[in-house]
């Protein structure tokens, strides 16, 4: 999502009562969650 698009989709919802699942696909692409490296830092998630 390029940063007009995301732009637009904040302005749509500057005001709601309720977060929808639909809302939350217009915000997301997708959602990756990838095994803990080797850093030794804990689990990580890539939004």
């Amino acid at each position: 999502m390029n940063v007009g698009r995301f732009m637009e989709v904040v302005h749509k919802y500057m005001t709601f009562e309720e977060l929808t699942p639909a809302m939350l696909r217009e915000f997301a692409d997708g959602i990756v969650v990838r095994a803990p490296g080797d850093t030794g830092t804990g689990n990580r998630a890539c939004l």
